[in-house]
């Protein structure tokens, strides 16, 4: 079926245009099976293209450049290399705007307190689309927060095993081993949700979050 979509995607394209479309599309397939590394190589494979295609498709370039540039920290975040994944989050972010940031937390939060799920996964999307950079941070806590709501607890567990793997610094841990051990415990996993409850009340002692761990052990 990709085959003969770019097939088709060659054969229309104006005379003298690269082939982004197909290349796009080619790419898109090592990240879908997980082939990390070999989506990386593409993508920016595919950037060298975009370097030298003609000045009349500058404007489908910058946006598919986008594009490309959250991929390729998709692709690091997924290897857990945070360097290189913030790194191209922010070459494709917009300017940063602390008032806009700070929309979005407040809104996502007030959809998820009023279990209005759909609404906050919506804001998170655009959230991201806007600061790629927020994948590293709170737009994942957020983001596991609405499939613990809806019941989806194995991708709660994996959003935020993953958020806690590429922050062991940040100030977001506790919060986020909390919500874990939430997660597992919801999940009936009570061994593992246990172990974090303690492990949150020794390593952070007299915080809300070990005080909240404590009283679910």
């Amino acid at each position: 079926i990709i085959s003969v979509a770019c097939f088709f995607l060659m054969i229309r394209r104006p005379p003298g245009s690269p082939l982004f479309p197909c290349t796009t599309l080619f790419r898109s397939v090592a990240f879908d099976f997980k082939n990390y590394d070999k989506a990386i190589i593409e993508y920016k494979n595919i950037l060298k293209e975009y370097d030298n295609s003609p000045m009349e498709y500058e404007n489908k370039k910058n946006g598919e450049t986008k594009q490309i540039l959250i991929n390729l920290g998709d692709s690091y975040k997924a290897l857990g290399d945070i360097n290189n994944a913030a790194k191209y989050y922010i070459s494709a972010s917009s300017k940063k705007d602390t008032y806009m940031q700070g929309y979005y937390m407040h809104t996502i939060s007030n959809y998820i307190k009023r279990k209005k799920i759909n609404d906050a996964m919506e804001k998170i999307k655009k959230w991201e689309d806007q600061y790629p950079l927020s994948k590293l941070g709170y737009s994942s806590l957020y983001k596991a927060e609405c499939y613990y709501y809806t019941q989806c607890y194995s991708e709660a567990i994996k959003e935020l095993n993953m958020l806690i793997k590429i922050n062991p610094e940040s100030t977001i841990l506790p919060e986020a081993k909390l919500f874990l051990a939430h997660c597992y415990r919801a999940k009936g996993e009570f061994s593992k949700a246990d172990k974090l409850y303690k492990q949150i009340t020794t390593d952070y002692p007299g915080t809300k979050f070990a005080i909240e761990a404590k009283s679910k052990m």
